[in-house]
């Protein structure tokens, strides 16, 4: 993508989702854009700005080049949130899902005339949120799309997005940045240096370690590593330390505790295998291992299965199946 087609994207963009955007307008002025369109990466890209960037320049009436005008009548009421065709979807108030009912407001009002154009937006940020019956409403609504209707939806977990949804999308799967270019983007921010192993720890998302730095929370998870390594090396030398994985189990959990307040439950086991991943690639790496091999991958798979209990039962306590998963592996 040339310098040239960059610089006409509009101002503030994030510089890692250019290419991105100038490839959907590309497809849009050639008349070849899919009428849903599925971004997906990890969270933390800025994929709510690339569709709030595009679904502007796909209403705009006077587009300038790449951008919308931000001038005309249709992008003044986008700008202001009250463009009367375009539906953004998240879910409502205090709730965590989105509902059918929603799903079938938007819907049944795009099937409709166009207010300003004949060209009318559905926006879905969270697509992974959808309800089962929400899922079924938006999945007929991809069936048979009216003409001029376009979906512009994303998901940070594209692996609970209903397959028959994902499948009727032109997916774009908005990749990290290069960490190089991360950590001089974040120290030009913040002014604050970070390693690999930082970014690492949040999946190189831009947003995710933009937030850490602000918040200050590397220091927990720095403090977490040291936990769990502790533990991992209790459970390799049980047989001479048998009262110590019990001590390593609780400060482990303590610090976790620590950090659910900033994480959440979910992201704290997630944290705990990017760590645990980390740590397997520096042992391959090693001649002579100082953590067996076979306690890091039995952890990885008891990790796994836990993150996929936590996404199915979101009310069950994660810290409480941890130390399950310990005991089980410590008599084994």
């Amino acid at each position: 993508m040339s310098t040239q087609m960059e610089s006409n994207v509009e101002p503030g963009l994030y510089p890692w989702l250019r290419a991105d955007y100038i490839q959907l307008v590309d497809q849009l002025s050639a008349g070849k854009l899919h009428h849903a369109t599925l971004l997906h990466g990890v969270a933390g890209l800025g994929k709510r700005q690339l569709i709030k960037r595009f679904a502007q320049r796909v209403t705009c009436s006077q587009p300038v080049a790449n951008k919308a005008c931000g001038q005309c009548k249709s992008c003044l009421l986008f700008q202001a949130g009250s463009h009367p065709d375009h539906y953004f979807i998240a879910p409502l108030n205090d709730k965590k899902q989105i509902s059918i009912d929603q799903i079938r407001y938007a819907t049944s009002k795009v099937n409709e005339t166009g207010l300003i154009s004949t060209v009318r937006v559905i926006s879905i940020e969270q697509l992974d949120l959808l309800t089962e019956s929400a899922a079924n409403a938006l999945l007929k609504a991809l069936e048979e799309p009216p003409q001029g209707v376009y979906f512009l939806l994303a998901s940070a977990q594209l692996n609970h997005v209903p397959a028959t949804i994902a499948s009727r999308c032109y997916k774009l799967n908005i990749k990290t940045p290069n960490p190089q270019r991360l950590a001089a983007w974040l120290t030009k921010k913040t002014n604050v240096a970070v390693t690999p192993q930082q970014l690492f720890s949040f999946e190189n998302s831009p947003l995710r370690n933009l937030t850490a730095i602000e918040e200050g929370t590397y220091q927990q998870i720095a403090q977490v590593e040291h936990c769990y390594i502790e533990l991992i090396t209790s459970l390799a030398q049980r047989s001479n330390q048998p009262d110590v994985i019990a001590l390593a189990t609780r400060d482990l959990v303590n610090q976790l505790e620590i950090a659910q307040d900033s994480f959440g439950g979910v992201e704290v086991i997630r944290l705990l295998q990017l760590i645990n991943q980390r740590l397997i690639k520096e042992n391959v790496a090693q001649g002579e291992p100082s953590v067996k091999p076979d306690t890091l991958l039995k952890l990885s798979a008891g990790l796994v299965t836990l993150k996929e209990m936590i996404n199915k039962t979101p009310s069950i306590n994660p810290l409480l199946q941890l130390q399950q998963l310990i005991v089980e592996l410590s008599l084994k």
